[in-house]
């Protein structure tokens, strides 16, 4: 299937998809669409602090699959809350769990929004003896090791610091709302007693100095399970799961990704309409798997450029974001280490189940110690494994399900990428527009055992 161009592109458009693929932005997408749910409730949870005096706990959990794009929606909330109407009081920290484990960088995080009060903290040092610090030079010149080594140390001994610290780089009469944005959340680890007690106090918006944090923690279908472990239960959050986004919101991430890329008029309308339809559905309307298709395609038009050519390969395009997507499953299971043949376990298991089927948590288990031999620990570590690597996704009813449809069928295939590309390629034979075909995540036909033989 050829597309043809409408226009060339001058040398600055060139160079702009240059560096979109230099910088591999289909990791941090230049377009997004959805979500409005979380959004619409962290706008509400501003607002229901903003009117409260007394601190509220208003903890948001975010899970979702691999490629589901937790990260780009912290990305979006960042944004979408500077951008708000009187969002002067606001300061977004985005962070990853692991860096609660080093409370001087979680103190740099909190300490890197322009409006730090330098001389309160400096004066405040200065009093208690550990001479005065310039903290204007923090993110510029090796941080808080560098030129706070007294408030490191003091930070070191006791985390719970942290809080008196923020609230002394604050100018007179400023009471920020602090939006914390947690990525990976389900990396909490239950033996962690500071960063335990760090996140447990943010959530009971205790012992916070009187400080106002929203904090949303993002991260796998496990997220919960492991924010439990440190006294955040499920029943005292909101819990939002992110699965694939609408055919019309994964048509308008296509459509703005072009327009934003300069590429708005380089394709006569109604093969426009015709390129971001296709490549729509052939992510399974599936963030991730949009941008590594839309990765595919800019690749493809700036070697059409370099040559003077003057149409696109779709074909070629759609395969090569096939192999992207499938090498993305590998990568993903090459995470899983420790466990001897887990991974032909997993191939049985996929056959076993339609796409989309709910396991139960006993034939699971049986599954795999019927298969591996393992005593009851191994089976159990082969299991959590498969969820904190995000192939299974775990159910509030505590059974499971593979985390991408997508990657089940992969499973099922054996891992054979050109079976599983086959089947890519199926989802647009009869195709009439209205979502996925025989592999589409979230709008797909079943399949049974024996699909593949």
């Amino acid at each position: 299937m050829e597309i043809k161009f409408q226009s060339r592109l001058n040398d600055d458009e060139q160079k702009r998809l240059v560096s979109y693929l230099r910088r591999n932005e289909r990791m941090q997408p230049i377009a997004f669409e959805g979500r409005h749910d979380v959004r619409k409730h962290i706008e509400e949870q501003i607002a229901a602090v903003r009117e409260s005096p007394e601190p509220i706990c208003s903890t948001v959990v975010v899970q979702g699959a691999p490629g589901a794009g937790k990260t780009s929606l912290l990305q979006q909330i960042k944004h979408d809350v500077l951008n708000m109407p009187n969002s002067g009081d606001i300061i977004p920290i985005l962070i990853e769990i692991e860096q609660f484990n080093d409370p001087v960088l979680l103190l740099e995080k909190f300490l890197d929004h322009g409006k730090v009060n330098y001389e309160s903290i400096s004066k405040s040092y200065s009093e208690d003896g550990k001479g005065t610090f310039n903290l204007s030079v923090l993110k510029f010149e090796g941080g808080i090791q560098a030129h706070l080594p007294a408030l490191d140390t003091r930070v070191r001994e006791s985390p719970g610091r942290i809080w008196n610290v923020i609230r002394q780089s604050l100018y007179p009469g400023d009471d920020p709302i602090f939006i914390l944005l947690v990525d990976e959340s389900q990396r909490v680890k239950p033996n962690d007693r500071d960063t335990n007690t760090l996140l447990a106090n943010i959530h009971g918006a205790i012992n916070l100095a009187g400080l106002r944090i929203i904090p949303v923690f993002a991260g796998l279908s496990d997220t919960d399970d492991a924010l439990s472990q440190v006294g955040i239960t499920r029943e005292a959050c909101e819990d939002f799961i992110l699965d694939s986004l609408s055919p019309d919101e994964g048509a308008r991430v296509v459509l703005s990704s072009l327009n934003a890329l300069g590429l708005k008029k380089l394709f006569y309308p109604e093969d426009k309409a015709n390129l971001v339809h296709q490549i729509s559905i052939a992510g399974d309307v599936w963030p991730r798997h949009i941008h590594s298709y839309l990765h595919a395609l800019v690749a493809e038009i700036v070697l059409c450029q370099k040559e003077g050519r003057t149409h696109i390969d779709m074909d070629k395009v759609l395969d090569e974001g096939h192999d992207e997507r499938i090498g993305y499953y590998f990568r993903r299971l090459k995470r899983i280490k420790g466990y001897d043949d887990l991974h032909k376990h997993l191939d049985a298991l996929a056959l076993k189940y339609d796409i989309g089927a709910e396991m139960e948590t006993g034939a699971v288990f049986d599954s795999f110690q019927n298969a591996s031999g393992a005593n009851r620990n191994d089976v159990n570590g082969m299991i959590d494994a498969c969820v904190h690597n995000g192939i299974f996704r775990k159910f509030e009813n505590g059974n499971y399900g593979f985390a991408i449809p997508s990657l089940h069928t992969f499973l099922a295939t054996g891992r054979n990428p050109e079976i599983t590309k086959e089947l890519l390629r199926t989802r647009f034979d009869g195709d009439t527009g209205g979502g996925g075909g025989a592999l589409g995540d979230g709008h797909m036909k079943s399949f049974k055992r024996g699909s593949f033989d």
